[in-house]
């Protein structure tokens, strides 16, 4: 085989290998639901980004914009149960090749894990075992490639807190772990986004004794630390939990 034969033989596997390296210095970092909001206007702008997207950070952005959308948690798309589930594949896809063009950077595999679970309310036996496992699997590598990466921890006690205590029992000790280390960081830092996400991991902490455990002390304690008690997204259930206790 020639040099130039060999060359052109290895040169998907060195774009590939470049990708990834330029995909490892972009800074991929926690998106909230208000910040995903501002960047598409409507399914016009989304499909146009989409379709032109071709690197990590975009389908990266695009990802979480679907992800959002299939909870109800933004509303620049149409909204209806066959709509959201289509919403969710999206995003699944879209945060795979994140994940393939980043080798495996922990923000990235902790909404590819959020994406997984979220596909699961759409699905039935034996594929909801699947992405569960799937899902799950990607949360704790995600927090095994950086233990001490605050937005990962957020990723996942917001998605932990919402599992039955049931039949998940021992998610209470991760959940406080994934508290422990954002509470530490809300401590010492001086980000402008520390009292949202204060704000937010007290809901959650809150809203997770108050149904799962039914444990209204605890709840309290989590319930008295939000600081915007009129924030739009939980201020209804906020106002319901306080009547109760």
């Amino acid at each position: 085989m020639s040099r130039y034969s060999c060359l052109l033989k290895c040169l998907p596997i060195l774009i590939l290998l470049n990708n990834m390296a330029v995909a490892n210095e972009q800074s991929f970092r926690l998106i909230l639901p208000e910040e995903s909001e501002l960047m598409f206007t409507d399914e016009k702008a989304i499909n146009a980004f989409v379709s032109k997207a071709d690197d990590a950070q975009e389908y990266y952005q695009a990802g979480i914009f679907y992800f959002y959308s299939a909870f109800g948690r933004i509303d620049r798309l149409s909204q209806n149960e066959g709509l959201k589930k289509r919403y969710m594949d999206k995003s699944v896809k879209l945060l795979e090749k994140a994940a393939k063009q980043t080798d495996a950077h922990p923000v990235v595999v902790a909404s590819l894990a959020d994406a997984y679970g979220g596909k699961c309310r759409f699905l039935g036996f034996p594929e909801l075992l699947q992405f569960s496992k799937k899902s799950l699997d990607n949360y704790n590598k995600a927090v095994k490639i950086d233990p001490t990466n605050v937005d990962v921890r957020y990723i996942r006690l917001r998605s932990f807190s919402y599992y039955p205590y049931t039949f998940y029992k021992h998610f209470e000790a991760i959940i406080n772990d994934d508290y422990a280390i954002i509470d530490e960081w809300l401590n010492n830092t001086t980000s402008k986004k520390s009292v949202k996400l204060g704000d937010d991991v007290n809901f959650f902490m809150a809203r997770y004794y108050f149904y799962e455990h039914k444990n209204m002390e605890k709840a309290k304690v989590f319930l008295q630390k939000i600081q915007n008690t009129n924030d739009h997204w939980y201020s209804d259930e906020y106002q319901k939990m306080q009547k109760r206790l």
